[in-house]
């Protein structure tokens, strides 16, 4: 059972969860603006499972946040940098639905089962180590695979899109900055 104090805190990360969204919004928006409104795009299958990939990587990072920081309420640095990221995957997360909306596509969230594993997984090492490391740790893991399915895409998807490898290379720089920025809460 939460207590007050939790709820509070809960309430606060809330509240600057929804003070980020605007802010990404914003950008969003600008981002959009200035690219080319005639540049069209060559969309088939592979660009489809490319945005996809690109979205999932992006959410799969978004969830992780949102599900540890209840876990940092008391380390305020460790709450600022999560808080800073969940920005950064967001505006990315936002760039990858404006297209596919632009392009009538479907893009497919992580399924439920993923969901809950990740969930799942969160609650399960947290109940016995909640400590600044350890969920520097889990953080650092996470962007270790957020890498990986990085230079996955780049191989796999290329020549398919010069806009969605930017994306892919802004996702990648993303995750090599967290991962410098994340070691120092060891």
């Amino acid at each position: 059972m939460k207590n007050n104090e939790d709820l509070r805190q809960e309430a606060k990360t809330v509240k600057s969860i929804t003070e980020n969204r605007d802010k990404v919004e914003n950008e969003v928006a600008r981002k959009k603006l200035a690219e080319k409104s005639s540049e069209k795009r060559f969309v088939n299958e592979e660009y489809i499972k490319y945005l996809t990939s690109l979205y999932q990587n992006v959410t799969t990072a978004l969830q992780s946040i949102e599900d540890l920081m209840p876990k940092v309420a008391e380390y305020e640095d460790l709450k600022k940098e999560l808080s800073n990221e969940y920005t950064k995957y967001d505006i990315v997360a936002r760039e990858c639905e404006l297209i596919a909306k632009s392009e009538k596509i479907n893009l497919k969230d992580n399924t439920w089962f993923e969901k809950l594993r990740l969930w799942g997984s969160i609650k399960m090492t947290t109940l016995m180590d909640k400590s600044r490391r350890h969920i520097a740790e889990m953080m650092l893991l996470g962007t270790v695979m957020g890498l990986i399915q990085c230079l996955k895409d780049i191989r796999d998807y290329e020549g398919v899109s010069a806009e969605l490898d930017d994306i892919c290379n802004e996702i990648y720089e993303m995750e090599e900055s967290n991962y410098q920025t994340l070691k120092d809460f060891f």
